[in-house]
């Protein structure tokens, strides 16, 4: 996933910078490219979702707890030199996933 946001993001910006030359704010190519990255982002959750659900199915796990993850990295000591932000991925989408395919408790602490 971290790789296909870079390739996203040096997509998105050389399509930004062509746009801005021209004058436009927006076009077919990079409303194509958020609606491919939105895919693939949903195609990845519903992927680890699904692997979560078999393991859980295997192994009778009844209940699956979700830690509410609001500002956890935003405290954390990093190395000086790292100067990209962190950023989560959206766990809403994957939390209606573990809804709709699983019959036992969701809980989100």
């Amino acid at each position: 996933m971290k790789s296909y946001n870079r390739w996203w993001n040096k997509v998105k910006s050389g399509l930004q910078s062509v746009y801005e030359k021209q004058g436009i704010k927006s076009g077919q190519k990079l409303n194509w490219l958020f609606e491919k990255r939105k895919n693939k982002l949903n195609d990845f959750m519903n992927q680890s979702v699904n692997y979560i659900i078999k393991h859980c199915i295997d192994y009778n796990i009844g209940n699956i707890i979700i830690g509410e993850l609001k500002d956890i990295k935003q405290n954390s000591n990093m190395v000086k030199r790292t100067t990209r932000p962190f950023r989560l991925y959206p766990l809403v989408n994957s939390n209606r996933n573990f809804d709709l395919n699983v019959n036992t408790t969701v809980s989100i602490v």
